[in-house]
């Protein structure tokens, strides 16, 4: 990515020079959908479609690979006077600082991101520089390929390193970028790129391109950026931001909708000036060089700071409770979906509750009697968790129904939940005293499992609502129940 710095008009790209230089192009980057493969245009036509392709946005750097240095390092010579200082907290965690002293995240990862210009990549040597995640350019416009991202996408899948990848954008009207969308989703069908911790990220800056303009108001980006995000959802991508420097997103790009969607920005500068709207949720990305030095790869590389992602819709500065999230990822309580969410709002059904209940006990070793198996009418060997739910019922966490059933698909309440967790405790001895009897203003001592939601809160399981009340028959969502199962791990010695 190359874009103005607190400057209108200093994007530099290289240019495509005479209709053979234009061809020379086609054939390393994919024939323009102006042509097609028979075609019966004459040939001077075609040398002219042909030519009418968007240069191919570029770098101007300088600087030694590191291959050999005896230190990886991740900062170019220029030192941190111009830059952030990252350090590192008591608990490992990274920590980016900015040169006014505050903290821009206080749990960060180090990501580049790349295009063809950085030619071949170690990424074996990348990973062990210390970066934690990468954006590769996938192309640019409409069915321009960046030579190197095959090359590239394989690289990081065999180094486990998370990525994401973005598109530079020519486009001037809503249906340019509807072509460039479809074209993102082809190559991602292609590679079968599902993958992707980090997301798509729409890169939207000034571009020169001959015989067209590029838009220069928000009333004009607002529909290229809504086609862009819209035909990609209908393909299936949804995990999509856009990119952009502070100048552009001021002006060019200062339109509510697209700054809700914009989570990565370009600032070189020692401190971060954006402000993100309330609207926006995600991770916050700051690219603050494009002079950084990377073992593993020739020449200077664009080095940006991002809020640590722990799943594709989790992430260390915006999600509630992220903390206790990434604790149940690390210690295997969860695995997250397929797709590499975590789905932090969906509620808690109650076949998972007792897988999570399970490994919160360290998963002991357990097989089920046959009158155990017969212990619900509505848990068979197909149930998901059967095992996991049998093992609850044998350590008395669970009673189920009175008709019988466990009703697994069920959702888990608040107040059932707080029973669970006293229970998994070992059922400890426990009298509310008046005061803590008084804690929520919805819970009394008719309230189903009233005691165990008064024990859960005597020992900070539960916090219950800045209004006073507990809710117990609220439904439990994800990011909640991973709190109450990390504290009831701390409380019973597990964590």
């Amino acid at each position: 990515m190359r874009h103005a710095q607190d400057s209108r008009h200093s994007l530099k790209f290289s240019t495509v020079v005479g209709a053979i230089a234009a061809l020379a192009m086609t054939a390393t980057f994919g024939t323009p959908l102006a042509l097609a493969e028979e075609s019966s245009l004459s040939n001077e036509t075609s040398a002219m479609v042909t030519a009418d392709v968007p240069p191919n946005p570029t770098h101007m750097w300088s600087g030694a690979t590191q291959d050999g240095e005896p230190a990886p390092r991740f900062y170019s010579a220029r030192g941190f006077t111009d830059r952030p200082n990252w350090e590192a907290d008591a608990n490992g965690k990274r920590v980016v600082r900015q040169g006014n002293g505050q903290v821009f995240s206080a749990d960060a990862m180090k990501v580049i991101d790349v295009s063809e210009h950085q030619e071949a990549v170690d990424w074996t040597k990348v990973v062990r520089s210390g970066v934690d995640g990468a954006v590769l350019r996938l192309g640019y416009g409409i069915e321009n390929d960046d030579v190197r991202f095959a090359q590239n996408l394989q690289g990081v899948r065999k180094v486990g390193l998370p990525f994401g990848v973005y598109l530079y954008s020519y486009a001037y009207d809503a249906q340019f970028a509807r072509e460039e969308a479809n074209y993102v989703a082809d190559v991602m069908d292609r590679y079968g790129i599902r993958d992707n911790m980090l997301p798509i990220f729409y890169d939207l800056e000034e571009w020169t391109w001959t015989g067209h303009r590029h838009p220069t108001t928000a009333a004009q980006y607002k529909p290229i950026v809504d086609a862009f995000f819209n035909t990609l959802a209908k393909r299936g991508y949804t995990h999509v931001q856009v990119y952009s420097y502070m100048d552009y997103l001021n002006h060019e790009l200062n339109d509510p909708s697209i700054r809700a969607r914009t989570g990565w920005v370009a600032q070189y500068k020692p401190n971060f000036d954006y402000a993100y709207p309330s609207s926006y949720q995600g991770s916050r990305g700051w690219q603050y060089t494009d002079a950084g030095d990377v073992w593993g790869i020739t020449g200077a590389v664009d080095a940006s700071a991002f809020d640590r992602y722990v799943f594709r819709d989790v992430n260390m500065h915006s999600t509630a409770h992220a903390a206790d999230i990434d604790w149940m990822r690390a210690n295997g309580t969860t695995t997250g979906y397929g797709d590499l969410t975590y789905r932090p709002a969906s509620t808690v059904v109650r076949q998972d509750m007792a897988a999570f209940l399970y490994r919160v006990a360290g998963s002991p070793a357990f097989t089920p009697t046959a009158a155990q198996k017969q212990r619900f009418k509505d848990v068979g060997a197909g149930t998901p968790h059967a095992r996991e739910i049998w093992w609850l019922a044998a350590s008395g966490i669970t009673t189920g129904f009175d008709d019988g059933s466990y009703r697994p698909m069920n959702h888990v309440n608040r107040q059932d939940m707080a029973a669970f967790l006293y229970r998994l405790a070992g059922s400890p001895a426990y009298t509310p005293s008046a005061a803590e009897q008084t804690r929520f203003a919805d819970v009394n001592a008719s309230t189903p499992h009233a005691k165990e939601i008064w024990w859960c809160a005597a020992n900070g399981i539960a916090t219950g609502f800045a209004d006073g009340t507990y809710r117990p028959t609220n439904t439990v969502i994800r990011q909640d129940m991973a709190a109450f199962l990390h504290r009831a791990a701390i409380y019973n010695g597990h964590a």
